[in-house]
């Protein structure tokens, strides 16, 4: 599923984030998608990773976009401090400016409402690089709930 990232942009980190998000997701739908056929949660991760490299973003922000949502979904804290281990603090960095939640069981979120104006609040002060990630994330999600409600 790499294929989104142009072959001569491809590395062996990238290409391990991609293994890790298939192994962690698999199996996962995407919400919503009312009328259409199941969309592996993924191609989400994916078409985040996309905009990351067409709009120049590098490496570490393609992993990041790759991961953005690992930390909310896939165990919390602890799995920061792994993509830190594996991807180093930039990444790590990244992904965590993108998160809402660290909490290692996701039925466990804090409600909605207070996550999202937290998330909104701390954007500002978000990690160099940051920005694009996290603007790529509401881009996709955007164009799907568009793309949902047509």
């Amino acid at each position: 599923m790499t294929d989104f990232i142009p072959q001569d942009r491809r590395t062996p980190r990238i290409d391990a984030a991609a293994t890790w998000i298939e192994e962690l997701f698999a199996g996962e739908v995407r919400k919503g998608r009312k009328g259409t056929p199941d969309v592996p949660y993924t191609l989400h991760l994916y078409e985040v990773a996309a905009l990351v490299h067409e709009y120049g973003g590098d490496d570490d922000q393609i992993i990041a976009a790759l991961l953005h949502d690992v930390v909310e979904d896939k165990g919390g804290a602890d799995v920061l401090l792994r993509i830190e281990e594996e991807y180093g603090a930039r990444v790590a960095a990244l992904v965590d400016a993108c998160t809402d939640s660290w909490v290692r069981d996701p039925s466990a979120k804090e409600r909605w409402w207070p996550r999202k104006v937290r998330y909104i609040n701390h954007i500002a002060d978000a990690a160099l690089g940051a920005h694009l990630v996290c603007a790529a994330d509401r881009v996709s999600n955007i164009t799907s709930c568009i793309d949902d409600y047509a």
